[in-house]
């Protein structure tokens, strides 16, 4: 299997450092995310030995000044590996005047916010001057709209149709969006493509998950003063750090009452005031907010003010689970094994039974429970052609309880035989590479035979017929994978 190469982003600012690690995860990339100090000891003790495609470095608590501080880093990454890659956001005279001419040449500069097509081309770059194949081309990751492939929504039913002609309807608009769903159903994904298919494209989204904040939420959504709570220092909140773009909060309902009060306020008036001081601030801010709850309920409940409610709920999009639209279950299988596969995984294939056995299933936790399977399978069952016994446990029970409820139509096996149309033959999903071919056109051969004979109610003249075959070398084939006896 090809070996990954990943990147390493070292940075102190731990917001900055989780929307690059988003970015980065969501074209494919393994990350590292390491803070200054942690970063120090990874260059002097793990870098030399591992596989690195590039260093990304971002801003340092440190004595010295930024500047100072990247250079030092700079140095210290070279003296290890003299050719690695490092991604700065600086500006250029930094990289002519600052650096040696021995790592200008190894600097790659990185926009303020770039789109997917810049980050993926950078990276291209990047392998190009470690002497890497270049695996991923934007044709590859792109699709026709120039979106990159499992960025937006995947699937060609109703309801997903419609949340995607609500999504471009309100992209250009700067009406606050709520969006409603259940955890998984790709809330952040729709957030993220209304951000950059509006005219804030090119400026900061900013990703907040209201409950992991926890007390913390108001100084840091607000910002402070250096006089707040004797802290020494003043901090931008996330509502300046998004000023001219989007900023999304994710579980809204986890907002305390005293916070709602202040949301409200400067909703309605436009401006606010860091902690601790009393200066007026002004920030142009799209606001986007997610929930997996009832907000009416909520209201209803008192937990959740009526007037920002009805400030927040301007454009709602209801993001309907994977049980409601389970017709996109082979497309977004179909995306899942492209991603895996341009992750240089030998991704998995399923046979038309697993992917039944799958559209039968409950899918709590949604999309993100189904991506969660097909990377388990891919792992267990390394380029193999999936099959409903290779499912666990409980996505193959759901399908046996199904046929159970369909057994009174093949009450009559024989009477069957004659009548029944034979159909086409099953859909495989996704065809891959494999490295050893004969072994896994073997698998393959067996999992179809295997399938027909599933398909066929063990009836041999019904599934040879399926397969286009003769009876006999039908039964030479079943006896070679020791399928069933011969009759």
């Amino acid at each position: 299997m090809t070996t990954r190469h990943k990147v390493i982003i070292i940075d102190d600012d731990k917001l900055a450092t989780h929307n690059w690690k988003v970015l980065f995860n969501f074209i494919g990339e393994d990350v590292v995310a390491l803070d200054s100090e942690s970063g120090k000891k990874y260059i002097t003790g793990r870098l030399h030995n591992e596989h690195v495609l590039a260093i990304m470095l971002g801003k340092f608590k440190s004595d010295e000044a930024n500047d100072q501080a990247l250079v030092s880093y700079i140095n210290a990454i070279h003296s290890v590996k003299n050719k690695l890659p490092l991604l700065l956001q600086c500006p250029a005279e930094f990289i002519h005047d600052k650096l040696p001419e021995s790592a200008q040449a190894w600097t790659i500069q990185l926009p303020k916010n770039p789109d997917y097509q810049t980050l993926i081309r950078l990276l291209e770059y990047a392998r190009q001057l470690i002497g890497l194949q270049v695996s991923q081309t934007p044709s590859r990751i792109i699709n026709e709209q120039g979106t990159p492939l499992f960025r937006t929504l995947v699937g060609e039913s109703e309801s997903i149709s419609r949340v995607r002609e609500l999504m471009q309807q309100v992209s250009k608009r700067n009406a606050n969006v709520l969006l409603l769903g259940e955890s998984g159903t790709g809330k952040e994904i729709v957030a993220r493509n209304i951000h950059y298919h509006s005219g804030r494209g090119d400026k900061e989204f900013i990703a907040v998950n209201c409950a992991a904040e926890g007390m913390q939420f108001e100084p840091h959504f607000f910002g402070h003063s250096a006089s707040y709570q004797d802290s020494g220092k003043e901090a931008e909140g996330y509502l300046e750090r998004a000023d001219g773009g989007t900023l999304f909060l994710d579980r809204v309902t986890e907002i305390s009452p005293e916070i709602q009060a202040r949301l409200l306020s400067f909703l309605e008036n436009k401006n606010f005031h860091r902690l601790g001081e009393n200066q007026i601030r002004q920030v142009d801010v799209r606001l986007v907010v997610a929930t997996n709850e009832d907000l009416k309920e909520k209201v209803a409940q008192g937990n959740f003010r009526e007037d920002l409610y009805y400030l927040l709920n301007v454009f709602p999009i209801y993001l309907p689970p994977l049980r409601e639209h389970p017709e996109d279950i082979p497309t977004l299988l179909q995306e899942l094994i492209t991603r895996l596969e341009h992750e240089g995984l030998a991704a998995v294939r399923l046979n038309s039974r697993a992917v039944e056995a799958l559209k039968l299933c409950q899918w709590s936790g949604n999309v993100r429970e189904l991506t969660n399977l097909i990377e388990r399978l891919s792992i267990i069952h390394e380029g193999k052609v999936i099959g409903i016994n290779d499912l666990p446990p409980e996505y193959r029970n759901m399908a046996e309880d199904s046929e159970n409820q369909q057994t009174e139509k093949i009450a009559e096996p024989e009477a069957t035989e004659e009548k029944e149309k034979v159909p086409q033959a099953m859909k495989i999903i996704a065809p891959v590479t494999a490295e050893n071919l004969r072994q896994y056109l073997k698998n393959f051969e067996k999992e179809m035979l295997e399938t027909a004979m599933q398909d066929s109610g063990n009836i041999k003249k019904l599934a040879a017929a399926r397969l286009g075959m003769d009876k006999d070398s039908f039964n030479k084939k079943i006896l070679s994978y020791a399928l069933v006896p011969e009759s």
